[in-house]
């Protein structure tokens, strides 16, 4: 769970030092989890259980798909010797219902499986990076306090980085909305490379 008193002191922070920039990413940040936490809230009562139990069934799913499919969180990140989080797609088909897992839990700003092979893992509190999926996994440790900063590529539309994550978007990438995924990023670093795959971090993104 997002711990209150690590997003307090964010905002008390970013006011102190004038970093309005920052301020306005985390308050968006954390209006991004709330509405995305009101409409679970709705699909819960649709299926007659509560928010907590769905959430705690989505979590159990996120656990098995690591066993099941392997972890997104890698501690060499596209070769870079750095740690990160892959994206949808990286784990196969077989991943392929378990991303849709950690997506769901994601913009709820809840951490994944993976979120946790990284707190638990020997690259704790560094500065990983997320690609796609793995952007919820890189926003969910900053603004808790887990990692001392991130860089993000094509984050889901929709998806608001918080004070210290760098987001990047894919002018052409349709995941990130394109260009129009300024609006809820409008710090964002835009990329202008054709893709030549499909969503691809190499393809949109790589050297």
């Amino acid at each position: 769970m997002r711990n209150p008193i690590t997003t307090v002191e964010k905002v008390v922070n970013s006011v102190t030092t004038g970093d309005v920039g920052s301020l306005l990413r985390t308050v968006g940040n954390v209006a991004q989890t709330i509405v995305a936490q009101k409409i679970e809230e709705k699909i819960a009562d649709k299926i007659g259980i509560s928010p907590t139990l769905l959430n705690a069934g989505l979590t159990g799913l996120s656990i098995i798909g690591n066993e099941v499919a392997g972890s997104r969180y890698t501690d060499n990140f596209q070769g870079t010797g750095q740690p990160g989080f892959n994206g949808v797609g990286n784990r196969g088909p077989i991943g392929a219902p378990f991303d849709a897992v950690d997506i769901v839990l994601g913009y709820q700003g809840l951490p994944t499986a993976s979120t946790g092979d990284y707190i638990n893992g020997s690259s704790y509190a560094t500065s990983p990076t997320g690609y796609s999926g793995g952007v919820f996994d890189a926003n969910y440790l900053v603004s808790t306090g887990n990692a001392v900063g991130g860089n993000t590529f094509a984050p889901p539309f929709g998806t608001v980085a918080p004070g210290g994550v760098n987001p990047t978007i894919g002018a052409y990438d349709l995941v990130n909305g394109g260009v129009l995924g300024v609006i809820p990023n409008p710090t964002a670093i835009i990329n202008y490379k054709p893709c030549t795959a499909v969503h691809f971090f190499d393809g949109c993104y790589g050297n």
